[in-house]
C-alpha cells in the first residue's frame, strides 16, 4: 500500500484503545485501564518494533493540598469571563457535544492525532454515562460557550475486588488552544481533586498521560507516584 511506517498497538486510532503497559508496578489496574499480557511488548521487540512513545499513570495519596497558584489562577479567569459548572446529567447529550468541540481542537497537536466525527466520539462516551458522577466532571465556559473540561470517575474496578472505592481516575482534561486560558488545566484539576475530596474519596490516579505532555506537571505538583508504564512501538518497513 505504500507505507513506511508501522505504529501498534493501536485500535484504528487514538481515539480507540492503544499502547501495551510495559512496567505493571504493584498497583491493580485501574477503572478503564487498558491491559495485556506482559509478553506482548517482548512479541512487538522480536518483530522489529522499538517503543517510539511512553504514556504514565500516577497516583496521588494526599488530596486536602491547593495548589498556591489556585487563587490568582481563579482570580484572572474571572476577569475573562471563564466559569467551571458541573456536567449536567440531566442534558448528557449536550453535555457531549460541548466536550466534543473541546476535544477535536484541544488534541489536535497530539501525536498520531486523526479526525473524529461527533457521532462517533459520543457514541464512546455514552458508554461512559452509567459511571458519571457529575461533581467529577466540569465544564469551564466563556461567554456561554465552552473552553475547556475536565472528566473522572471514580475507580470501579476497586468495587469489582470486593474493596471499597476511595479511589477517582482522572482520565481527561481538555483545553483550548488559547494563551489567555493559560492556567484554566490547573483550574479544572483543583476543582475534580477538591470535589473528590468532598465525595469522601481519598486518592486520584492521573491516567495515561504522555509523558511528553505539559500537563504532566499538574500531578508532579501534588507528589503523584508513577505506578504504571505504556508504550507505543514503531517498525520502518
Amino acid at each position: 500500500e505504500g507505507c513506511t511506517l508501522a505504529v501498534g498497538p493501536m485500535d484504528g486510532s487514538t481515539w480507540q484503545r492503544y499502547r501495551w503497559v510495559t512496567e505493571t508496578g504493584e498497583d491493580a489496574p485501574f477503572f478503564l485501564e487498558p491491559s495485556n499480557p506482559a509478553a506482548y511488548p517482548e512479541y512487538f521487540e522480536k518483530a522489529g518494533f522499538e517503543a517510539k512513545w511512553h504514556y504514565i499513570s500516577s497516583r496521588e495519596r494526599q488530596l486536602n493540598e491547593i495548589d498556591p497558584r489556585l487563587s490568582a489562577i481563579e482570580t484572572r479567569m474571572q476577569s475573562q469571563g471563564v466559569s467551571l459548572r458541573p456536567i449536567d446529567p440531566e442534558q448528557y447529550e449536550a453535555e457531549l457535544d460541548r466536550i466534543y468541540d473541546v476535544s477535536i481542537l484541544s488534541f489536535k497537536q497530539n501525536t498520531l492525532y486523526t479526525e473524529i466525527d461527533r457521532e462517533q466520539f459520543k457514541s464512546q462516551y455514552r458508554l461512559i454515562m452509567p459511571f458519571v458522577v457529575p461533581q467529577l466532571v466540569w465544564l469551564a465556559e466563556q461567554a456561554s460557550q465552552p473552553v475547556g473540561f475536565a472528566f473522572a470517575v471514580p475507580d470501579y474496578a476497586q468495587q469489582s475486588r470486593g474493596i471499597p472505592v476511595d479511589t477517582v481516575v482522572f482520565k481527561t482534561i481538555a483545553i483550548l488552544p488559547n494563551k489567555t486560558l493559560s492556567g484554566l488545566g490547573t483550574m479544572l484539576a483543583e476543582k475534580v481533586r477538591s470535589e473528590a475530596l468532598e465525595l469522601g474519596y481519598t486518592q486520584l490516579i492521573y491516567a495515561l498521560i504522555f509523558e511528553e505532555n505539559h500537563s504532566r506537571v499538574i500531578p508532579q505538583r501534588h507528589g503523584a507516584e508513577v505506578i504504571r508504564h505504556y508504550s507505543l512501538y514503531v517498525r520502518k518497513l
